[in-house]
């Protein structure tokens, strides 16, 4: 279950506010999200609709549909509930996610370990806290990498410090950067969330002295807006580190 707590609300609407999530597009969502209602980092769909979209009919009508389901108990009304919240940061045109769920309307069945075509291109793909869970690394990035439509935007929310026992794997701060800096992403947004706030998430900037400061960041998720430049084949990045040694990997 990939919920849709505090935290990466947190990320979603500094990003919005930031002017950063293009509004109108077609989503394709890795793993199809809904909401915490469960503990301490649980969300308010209400308030947080009112707080990323201004006043209209049609946020009017998200907070009313919003308010029936708080009383639900059942996971599709907390699936419909994460729709709600993207409806109001990207306004978007159409939804679809990819899950291991049984087929829906908007919901297809697909194996993230291997590779797929959906003959369609995005302008917003998101990888919600799924990627960890997944063992081949290498095919979820190159299949998100490929259904973003160039000049579309690729975002993910991911551990990257602490999360113990969440996953299979766990990014390095400075991941993102070697994926980007590999494929021409632009970085638009890039943080390190916590429970209490968000941290600008940079490579090498996270050591002892900033646990100190900041302890809460032991347990940080990985949060980024990439947008894709161009329309080109992915390519497996190198760590930053060693991106020197390329030259010895002579043409692709």
């Amino acid at each position: 279950m990939l919920a849709i707590s505090s935290i990466e609300f947190r990320f979603l609407e500094q990003a919005k506010k930031a002017g950063i999530l293009p509004v109108g597009g077609k989503i394709l969502e890795f793993g199809e999200a809904n909401t915490n209602r469960i503990n301490a980092h649980k969300i308010d769909v209400c308030a947080s609709i009112i707080s990323i979209m201004a006043d209209c009919a049609e946020r009017e009508s998200l907070l009313a549909r919003a308010e029936i389901l708080q009383s639900h108990t059942d996971l599709e009304s907390r699936y419909e509930e994460a729709k709600m919240l993207y409806k109001a940061l990207f306004g978007y045109i159409s939804y679809t996610a990819i899950d291991l769920l049984p087929p829906a309307e908007y919901r297809l069945q697909q194996d993230l370990n291997k590779p797929f075509d959906l003959k369609t291109r995005y302008d917003v793909c998101i990888n919600n806290g799924t990627t960890e869970h997944v063992f081949n690394q290498a095919n979820c990035y190159e299949m998100i990498h490929n259904h973003t439509q160039a000049g579309g935007v690729m975002i993910h929310w991911t551990p990257c410090i602490g999360w113990v026992n969440h996953g299979l794997f766990h990014v390095q701060p400075g991941f993102f950067y070697d994926l980007a800096q590999a494929n021409g992403y632009e970085i638009r947004f890039a943080k390190l969330a916590t429970v209490a706030a968000l941290y600008d998430l940079k490579p090498g900037g996270v050591n002892e002295d900033v646990f100190t400061a900041h302890p809460d960041l032991r347990n940080a998720l990985a949060c980024v807006v990439l947008r894709k430049t161009v329309d080109a084949p992915f390519k497996f990045p190198l760590q930053g580190k060693y991106s020197e040694l390329s030259q010895y990997l002579g043409e692709d």
